[in-house]
């Protein structure tokens, strides 16, 4: 499908119910040499204005298939903030430009993936990532004083590089924290996560003030550590192999 257009809107006043949609078209060929094309990726919006009292929907999704080719999400910056959802089709992530960029709120939602490589520096108040939204990041975040991060509904967060200093983490997602993070709080909610990818030594979240972990929720380095036959107490390699060792040595079959 074609890619999403683009759409930029100054208003003094905004109001209305009705959409603004720069959407990815779906695929429409589902046989022959077009069995595998893709969706097409949303594009791009802006809404600029005054005041809002507009209650309509501003979309940017990406096109749907009848495969996992779906085109990624696009973005929707309404106001100060910024959206990227992708009504639950799976699809590549969705990047920035490079350059330093400052929000009230980053949603991100309906498996919708925001990508932002190094070289972005983002200052913001609040950042949500729900519905099986992702944020695949190894740029700069700074949170403004009383700001919050939210993970719900099989939200995730990977922290791959740079700076990470936000204001209270609530998660009942999955947070993997693969290089330092500085909060102003924690709460692990039921079904939620922290930890970090497997192998990384990155691994260091610091609290300033309150962390509770609530029952079903899990601060956890389990399987993260040297993998089979590696580490400082890693046992002998041979037909039998050995598991990894770390902290303990590990246990030789044989």
């Amino acid at each position: 499908g074609g890619a999403g257009g683009s759409i930029h809107i100054q208003a003094g006043s905004l109001t209305g119910i009705g959409s603004i949609t720069a959407d990815g078209g779906n695929r429409d060929i589902a046989i022959g040499f077009y069995g595998n094309a893709g969706g097409g990726g949303g594009g791009r919006v802006a809404v600029h204005f005054a005041t809002s009292s507009f209650v309509g929907a501003a979309t940017a999704y990406g096109g749907n298939t009848f495969s996992s080719r779906g085109g990624g999400a696009g973005t929707v910056l309404f106001g100060s903030d910024l959206t990227v959802g992708n009504n639950n089709i799976s699809g590549a992530g969705t990047p920035l430009a490079v350059g330093i960029y400052s929000f009230q709120n980053v949603v991100l939602k309906q498996r919708g993936i925001l990508s932002i490589p190094i070289q972005i520096q983002i200052t913001y108040a609040n950042l949500y990532v729900r519905d099986g939204g992702r944020l695949i990041s190894s740029g700069a975040w700074e949170a403004v004083a009383g700001g919050q991060i939210v993970l719900d509904g099989g939200g995730e967060v990977q922290h791959n590089a740079g700076a990470f200093n936000g204001g209270a983490l609530a998660t009942g997602g999955t947070f993997y924290a693969n290089a330092p993070v500085n909060i102003a709080s924690l709460l692990v909610n039921s079904g939620g996560v922290l930890t970090h990818s497997a192998g990384n030594p990155g691994f260091n979240v610091t609290v300033a003030g309150n962390g509770e972990v609530r029952s079903g929720g899990w601060i956890s380095g389990d399987t993260k550590g040297y993998g089979a036959g590696q580490g400082p107490g890693a046992g002998r390699s041979g037909s039998n192999g050995s598991g990894g060792g770390y902290g303990g040595n590990n246990v030789e079959v044989g």
